[in-house]
């Protein structure tokens, strides 16, 4: 038998967080047509966003959707958020044309990233009901 303390755990209304690639954070998105954005030596490999492009992110426990899903259920279509999230890329906001679900627990995010962001690596910054997501990162390249 064993034995431990007791903790107490609150719980929260979202948990948002994207899917990453890697233990250096990189988001696991991709382009419109769904080929991997990353390096040629990333893991998958892979190219670049670009400035003013619309990427696709990927995540989960971002919150509630219209819609609403159901707990034990399949989700049968896209279910869009109640409340869009803020989702910026090195400190400048990116245009979130679709924000939700479109598989059961996988949360879509169709983003343009701001034109005027500088090359290299770009921390993504995201929100939603006032939780920010964990610390992410892409590769951007004009």
């Amino acid at each position: 038998t064993l034995t431990s303390s007791t903790v107490n755990v609150t719980p929260q209304a979202v948990a948002p967080s994207f899917f990453v690639w890697d233990t250096a954070s990189h988001i696991a998105a991709t382009h419109a047509d769904y080929s991997a954005i990353g390096t040629a030596t990333s893991t998958p490999p892979g190219t670049p966003a670009t400035p003013g492009e619309t990427i696709v992110l990927w995540g989960n426990g971002w919150g509630a959707t219209n819609p609403a899903a159901v707990n034990g259920q399949v989700l049968s279509g896209a279910a869009p958020m109640v409340q869009m999230p803020t989702i910026q890329f090195s400190s400048l906001n990116g245009t979130v044309a679709f924000a939700g679900l479109t598989g059961t627990g996988l949360y879509q995010f169709n983003v343009t990233i701001p034109s005027n962001v500088a090359d290299g690596e770009v921390v993504v910054v995201a929100t939603t009901a006032g939780v920010t997501a964990p610390y992410a990162v892409i590769t951007v390249k004009q």
